[in-house]
């Protein structure tokens, strides 16, 4: 459901408020050891598990289908909230450190536009 509603808001915000860059940012689960807590990740390709992914997102493959359908930039900012081996008390705790982390990386970006 998750999918369908993020398609829906891009599309939204895209029709609605005539963008000109969709930027989503948030944190994400770890899919390899190599992919740490709050370790941050800007992807910029959709990539599936099957080829490779190190981290776990469900919504961007929405995002990113509806930005390009409508011709419209995105970028994705996500930093890990728990890892491979951890636990819901390890995402918990860690959860608002990564958040901060991307929000600043996302105010970088941003800035720099």
């Amino acid at each position: 459901m998750g999918e369908i509603a993020a398609a829906a808001a891009t599309q939204v915000l895209i029709d609605v408020y005539n963008v000109d860059l969709v930027v989503n940012f948030g944190v994400v689960g770890a899919l390899t050891d190599e992919m740490t807590v709050a370790e941050n990740c800007v992807v910029e390709k959709i990539l599936h598990t099957q080829f490779g992914a190190d981290i776990c997102e469900m919504e961007c493959a929405a995002i990113f289908l509806t930005c390009q359908r409508n011709h419209v930039p995105c970028i994705f900012i996500k930093a890990v909230s728990d890892s491979l081996t951890g636990d819901g008390k390890e995402y918990y705790q860690e959860y608002l450190r990564a958040a901060s982390l991307c929000l600043d990386i996302t105010d970088k970006i941003i800035h720099q536009l």
